[in-house]
């Protein structure tokens, strides 16, 4: 196997467990509280991934907030282990921007930075982070925007963002 084909296999299995968690973790709405279930949401379903969550008691506020901060910190982990899988393959010696995917690994290391050595958390104040947080939204036009955390929703940005790495290393000679 080479170099390329070892780093999609490790990419492959890292976009499985995430799906996996996130599964188990899915965006909560204000129609949850109340809630004692929650079943993962079709995107997840459709990918094999059914899960239901049954808590103790019934979902209040605090733990719709709570919840959808677990499933961020998922969201942050994915981008982290992107980018360790493609160091680890050399992908991010140079990269070259001439080739397809090279926006989607940009912006993967840009966010992986901000992500390693702060609390993952959105600073509009940060010329490079509202810089990023800009070029997220040009890139991958997520249909809501967040305003105060990375826009990283899986269908609109994680999906688009790991297709575009992969071909990226599939470009790769």
């Amino acid at each position: 196997m080479d170099n390329r084909e070892a780093c999609i296999r490790n990419l492959d299995v890292l976009w499985d467990r995430f799906l996996t968690a996130r599964a188990a973790f899915p965006y909560y709405r204000s129609s949850d509280i109340g809630k004692t279930e929650k079943r993962s949401a079709l995107f997840y379903r459709k990918r094999n991934k059914d899960l239901r969550l049954t808590f103790p008691t019934s979902i209040d506020e605090q733990d719709v907030r709570h919840l959808n901060d677990v499933g961020y910190w998922i969201n942050l982990s994915l981008i982290i282990g992107a980018f360790a899988i493609l160091e680890s393959h050399g992908f991010l010696e140079k990269i070259d921007h001439e080739r397809v995917g090279a926006e989607d690994v940009e912006l993967l290391r840009r966010l992986r930075r901000v992500f390693a050595h702060t609390n993952g958390r959105y600073n509009s104040e940060d010329n490079d982070e509202r810089r990023l947080f800009e070029s997220i939204v040009r890139r991958y036009q997520p249909r809501q925007v967040d305003p105060i955390r990375f826009n990283l929703q899986i269908d609109e940005v994680l999906t688009p963002m790991m297709r575009g790495i992969k071909e990226y290393v599939l470009a790769s000679s």
